[in-house]
């Protein structure tokens, strides 16, 4: 397929009809004080859309490594104001956002760069995972 010439002096290319295929949920995140001690999380500004969620070639997971903000994941959502402060949840694992912004300097889509955190529930293991050895050995049966 032969790109025109204006695709070709953009950075990134838009997605196309049906690119957007995964479901994702942003929440801003507030740690308060909880009465036992500790901190306990809240969660505002939530707002769910859809999204091209990628992960991000060995080379880049390199380089982000050497500069100490690791990047493991992208997603391009149609526009949305999406900041730093934010996390994105997508089939039950929560990735931070570490940086967002307009693709290609015009406000259809935004370019998301994520860090994962893990799944939303620690002790669960995460989904199509639950026959894996890491949790819980052969098929959940011990050696």
């Amino acid at each position: 397929m032969k790109r025109s010439l204006t695709e070709q002096r953009q950075t990134y290319r838009e997605p196309e009809d049906g690119e957007l295929d995964c479901r994702v949920e942003f929440r801003t995140r507030q740690d308060t004080p909880s009465p036992g001690g500790g901190t306990q999380p809240i969660y505002t500004s939530t707002f769910k859309t859809w999204g091209k969620f990628r992960q991000v070639s060995g080379s880049a997971y390199l380089h982000s490594m050497q500069v100490q903000e690791t990047i493991t994941h992208t997603v391009v959502i149609r526009y949305r104001r999406v900041t730093n402060d934010m996390e994105a949840v997508i089939d039950g694992s929560v990735y931070r956002v570490m940086r967002a912004g307009a693709m290609n300097g015009e406000k259809n889509f935004v370019y998301i760069e994520l860090k994962e955190l893990g799944a939303e529930t620690p002790d669960d293991p995460p989904p199509g995972l639950s026959h894996s050895t890491f949790y819980g050995g052969y098929n959940g049966s011990a050696r």
